[in-house]
């Protein structure tokens, strides 16, 4: 998959060990609209889709998610738009967290179900919305400025994208 951009924090030694992490994302346009994760708590949005368990690919990572996250079942994977790779100093002493970001065009059916959040998800009050590419790009922008959180930049990334594809 085409590499779209590095994030790469340089706050780390490059003899400490690398922790890898891979995650999918999915990108569901319908009507105009993009299907976004929201916090009620922080006002971010978040593309659906998280970490690939052991032996599960891309498709299956991306189906499970995205019905975890948002309710919402994938047909299928109708493209690719790209990954994104964030390296930076891990949480736990000396090591390099690498998170690579793979985004997916997905058709969804009708069908919604009940999404199925942990305990974390639950506390920052995630839910399905439906929401205009500038308006979460826009929000994305003002919240990764005020709580310095690097996740909001990687979706703001891929969020003008979208704009400038679809401009």
């Amino acid at each position: 998959m085409k590499l779209l951009h590095t994030f790469d924090g340089k706050n780390y030694d490059e003899r400490w060990k690398r922790c890898v992490r891979e995650a999918v994302r999915a990108i569901i346009i319908k009507d105009g609209k993009i299907a976004m994760v929201q916090s009620d708590a922080k006002g971010y949005y978040k593309f659906p889709g998280g970490g690939a368990e052991m032996d599960e690919d891309h498709q299956a990572t991306l189906a499970r998610e995205t019905l975890e996250e948002t309710g919402l079942h994938v047909k299928d994977i109708t493209g690719e738009l790209g990954m994104i790779k964030e390296i930076r100093k891990g949480l736990y002493g000396q090591e390099i967290f690498e998170h690579n970001s793979y985004y997916y065009f997905a058709t969804v059916s009708d069908e919604v179900s009940e999404a199925k959040l942990d305990d974390d998800e639950l506390d920052l009050g995630y839910h399905l919305v439906w929401t205009d590419i500038q308006e979460a790009y826009d929000t994305n922008m003002q919240c990764g400025k005020n709580a310095h959180t690097d996740f909001l930049f990687r979706e703001a990334y891929v969020l003008k994208k979208l704009l400038a594809s679809n401009g």
